[in-house]
């Protein structure tokens, strides 16, 4: 005699939230406009804590490291993976601070240090916020 399963309960699924998705997304595109950026400004020295890294060995080293992170973060949002959250935060932490110490020791303008020292603690925020939806 067959069973009839019409009336079991359907599998449970994990949606990746909307909003996880767009996130992803955005981090993987900052990460091309990065890319983009630094390619067409070769003489550019990204001020860390106030310094500026020196020569070809700072540009090389800032044309990889910060696209990577947007891309591993993208990566990890866009699968909403527990690990992309701290991905996020722990960088984030790290703007915030070298932002901090670049506006306090370096000659103006400030306008995107400001910027992040007004934008990353929301965005911040709204990880915390968002962080129950990162899974393993």
């Amino acid at each position: 005699m067959a069973r009839d399963l019409s009336h079991s309960n359907p599998p449970i699924t994990t949606k990746i939230p909307y909003d996880l998705r767009a996130l992803g997304l955005l981090m993987i595109l900052a990460g091309l406009i990065d890319i983009g950026i630094i390619l067409k400004n070769p003489d550019y020295r990204m001020p860390v804590f106030g310094l500026r890294l020196p020569g070809k060995a700072g540009w090389y080293f800032i044309l990889i490291v910060f696209p990577t992170f947007h891309f591993i973060a993208g990566y990890g949002a866009l699968l909403a993976r527990k690990w992309a959250y701290y991905f996020y935060v722990l960088p984030t932490l790290y703007i915030i601070a070298s932002a901090a110490v670049s506006r306090m020791t370096l000659e103006p303008p400030h306008r995107i240090r400001t910027t992040i020292l007004l934008t990353m603690p929301i965005f911040l925020i709204y990880l915390y916020w968002r962080k129950k939806h990162f899974k393993s």
